[in-house]
């Protein structure tokens, strides 16, 4: 896996936090890393992509460290996927939002609503601001909630006849 994507073995994982794969429609395997260096460093190598990719069926590896640019940033993010051709990701909602599920246990989540900032896509050119809202009832996740803006980069039509 660290071949994978380009890491050193003793950079992933901080914290607590450990690799972890998670469903909410396609499966995503996460990565934690332990620094913003190592996450800029990151990329696909194959032919070790597609081994891993493969070994853990999944399509995509959302990697994440802690802070960002903004002080009020909890995680800056990147996400790959091309073996369905998305090299790269610059604001991924679904995965941010599955995120959730990795955060109740690595973060310790208490019953009520959690709050972070996270970023994505700076290391691409395409920076976004993502807020993600997780709802805690007892021990699970009631609701989770995911926002940000977007900037559009084209614009089609489709007709159906």
């Amino acid at each position: 896996m660290a071949q994978a994507l380009f890491l050193d073995p003793e950079e992933i994982g901080f914290d607590g936090h450990g690799l972890g794969l998670y469903q909410g429609g396609p499966r995503c395997f996460y990565v934690p890393v332990k620094s913003r260096a190592a996450l800029a460093g990151s990329k696909v190598i194959e032919p070790h992509w597609s081994e891993m990719i493969g070994k853990l069926g999944v399509e995509m590896a959302y990697l994440f460290t802690r802070g960002g640019d903004n002080p009020k940033t909890a995680f800056r993010s990147r996400m790959y996927a091309p073996t369905v051709g998305i090299p790269e990701d610059p604001a991924t909602g679904g995965a941010t939002a599955i995120l959730a599920a990795h955060l109740l246990g690595a973060e310790n989540l208490g019953p009520g609503t959690h709050k972070y900032e996270l970023e994505q896509g700076y290391e691409m050119g395409r920076p976004s601001d993502l807020h993600l809202e997780i709802d805690v009832a007892g021990e699970a996740i009631s609701a989770v909630r995911v926002a940000g803006s977007a900037v559009r980069v084209s614009q089609g039509t489709i007709v159906i006849r």
